[in-house]
């Protein structure tokens, strides 16, 4: 998949993880690392647009492509992870679970993520700031490049 794709479908899984977050927030024993990383998906997803469409805008060449295709497909891996924790969770509580508190854990073992909710997600942030650190030299050189020409 091409990195402008990725970064749709990175942004697709962020507002699927939010919205389920907005379903089961109020179950009880709800770990508070739900909540946590709740608190910062705005903040990826409004990065994520800004890098969506900043590459909109270009043609990436092919060792542009090489260097962010890894960090944008490792990006959407981990959010796709978290998606599946939280909407086992919801599935959970739609079958109407009162053992949730119980349960929770089992379910993040299962998925291979036990106690790694939170760390997914700082890594997720950190591969957003790898993004927009790349993008926003991409874009002082283009501009210092425009400068040159004038």
């Amino acid at each position: 998949m091409d990195p402008l794709s990725t970064v749709a479908s990175t942004i697709a899984l962020i507002q699927a993880i939010s919205s389920t977050y907005r379903a089961i927030q109020h179950l009880r024993g709800l770990p508070k690392t739900f909540d946590e990383v709740n608190q910062g998906l705005p903040l990826v997803e409004d990065t994520l647009a800004l890098v969506r469409d900043r590459l909109g805008g270009m043609d990436l060449d092919e060792p542009s492509r090489r260097t962010i295709g890894p960090v944008i497909s490792g990006c959407e891996e981990k959010a796709r992870t978290l998606r599946d924790i939280f909407q086992e969770v919801e599935r959970n509580k739609k079958e109407g679970n009162d053992r949730l508190a119980l349960d929770i854990f089992p379910i993040m073992s299962r998925l291979g993520k036990a106690h790694q909710l939170k760390t997914l997600m700082q890594e997720i942030e950190r591969d957003v700031m790898r993004l927009a650190t790349n993008q926003l030299f991409r874009t002082a050189t283009q501009d210092q490049l425009v400068k040159l020409g004038e």
